[in-house]
């Protein structure tokens, strides 16, 4: 036996078995509901998940019981992929997150991603979005302005 056949069958071994240990650690330790009927896992303290439940409940995060359908995505790494990956992406994102979009600074990489995700898809819907947030909010800063609207003109 060759070496190169000697190693493959060492790593083939090697990750069967990790993915052996993760469906038993995963069926060990599955998931149960908090007492906000938030999904959770037993080891997480009582305290730890209450201050999960009120960052939930800010909308500093969720955890949707019906998250929808898979993506279905092309694993494939050519622009057009990217870009529908992307797209979807940020479709979904923005579809829940509009209501909730605020100052909060914990806001601050979801806002960036839908400026960039304007720029790089040639979609004013995403800076319009943060435009309208920033009208709403009173953010109405020179600089969010100029960022928004030279996205519109894409």
């Amino acid at each position: 036996m060759s070496l190169l056949s000697r190693v493959r069958r060492i790593v083939h071994t090697w990750i069967i078995s990790q993915v052996v240990l993760a469906l038993v650690a995963s069926a060990l330790h599955a998931q149960m509901l908090s007492p906000h009927g938030i999904p959770t896992s037993p080891r997480i303290s009582a305290e730890e998940q209450a201050g999960i439940d009120d960052d939930i409940a800010q909308h500093l995060g969720d955890v949707p019981k019906d998250p929808g359908s898979k993506a279905n995505l092309s694993a494939s790494l050519n622009p057009a992929a990217v870009h529908a990956a992307a797209r979807k992406v940020a479709d979904w994102e923005l579809k829940r997150a509009e209501p909730y979009l605020n100052q909060s600074w914990t806001w601050t990489v979801l806002d960036t991603g839908f400026m960039a995700a304007s720029r790089e898809l040639h979609d004013p819907r995403y800076s319009n979005a943060m435009l309208a947030m920033a009208e709403v909010t009173g953010a109405m800063r020179g600089d969010m302005i100029l960022a928004c609207e030279a996205q519109r003109r894409i």
